[in-house]
């Protein structure tokens, strides 16, 4: 399907928000992806607008140092044409889920997540949405204004964690299944989503499966 660039705005390091408008609407459930075809090389990048904005459909991404497709997306313009497929994947949210929501990611692992949050606040949802989020330093974080402010207006319980910033006065340790429980206290009555690197996700879905969190009460999903 052919979409025409509306903006590619850097909002972080190495990092742009790139909005697109389909030629046909797509119908999407939040945490879905959408592939970008460029050259015959595919690559999946996660929807990170609501439903229901109907203007255009949001991605966020960073470049990177091997990546055909990424370094492609980084170098669009307003009014140039990309070529994407209809929404796909299984690790959405939707109205049937009436679990506290913790979702924990990493780098631009939070891309579902942005999503998911708009989501639940544009439905006004009874969800409680937790957020962990991991990044390097403070200037790799993405949506940071937005996620402080629905902090600040107590929509979210928000943490952040810096791995390589030595300024950085807060939570530097990796994510692990410790760190969650002292975070949010109970893990009952929970739904965790878990977005990041393969070995991230598969080591932290085995320690929640330990702690006696249902297989159905985990969903993951990992990318390079």
């Amino acid at each position: 399907m052919k979409s025409i660039v509306i903006s590619n705005k850097k909002i972080a390091n190495n990092a742009k928000v790139l909005r697109i408008k389909p030629e046909s609407a797509l119908n999407f459930i939040p945490g879905q992806f959408i592939l970008v075809n460029y050259k015959d090389i595919r690559r999946a990048y996660s929807i990170t607008s609501i439903p229901s904005e109907k203007r255009f459909i949001e991605l966020v991404f960073d470049s990177k140092p091997n990546g055909f497709v990424s370094k492609y997306l980084y170098s669009l313009k307003a009014k140039e044409i990309l070529d994407i497929s209809n929404p796909m994947g299984r690790f959405t949210f939707d109205d049937s889920l009436h679990e506290d929501l913790v979702l924990i990611c990493a780098s631009t692992g939070i891309a579902p997540f942005i999503s998911m949050i708009r989501y639940v606040k544009d439905k006004k949802l009874k969800n409680k949405v937790t957020l962990i989020y991991s990044c390097k330093t403070k200037k790799d974080i993405l949506y940071k204004k937005e996620l402080n402010s629905l902090y600040k207006n107590n929509f979210i319980d928000y943490y952040q964690i810096l791995t390589q910033d030595s300024s950085y006065k807060g939570i530097t340790k990796r994510i692990n299944v410790k760190m969650i429980k002292d975070l949010i206290k109970s893990l009952d009555n929970k739904m965790f989503y878990l977005c990041g690197s393969p070995q991230m996700v598969i080591d932290l879905s085995k320690s929640l499966k330990l702690e006696g969190i249902k297989v159905s009460n985990i969903k993951i999903e990992g990318y390079d």
